[in-house]
């Protein structure tokens, strides 16, 4: 069996700080500028479809930035 290959990717928020989530295939993973102790998941499928992530704590809104249905960066959107 094969291990993941996670990569790092950057996190942009809207405050301008950055940072970084993890992706693997087409889904990432982050934690929220709040301090939520859980991370947040996000999927870049189906494309051009994909919901945005809210954080269930603070309400933050978080979109994957994708290419070729991978994702290549979080960015945290307007409420």
């Amino acid at each position: 069996m094969a291990d993941l290959k996670l990569r790092e990717i950057p996190l942009n928020a809207l405050d301008g700080k950055a940072g970084t989530a993890r992706a693997e295939g087409n889904n990432a993973a982050w934690m929220c500028a709040c301090g939520d102790a859980l991370p947040l998941l996000g999927r870049s499928f189906p494309p051009k479809h994909a919901p945005n992530t809210v954080c269930p704590k603070c309400g933050r809104r978080y979109a994957l930035q994708t290419s070729e249905n991978k994702p290549v960066a979080v960015a945290e959107v307007k409420r």
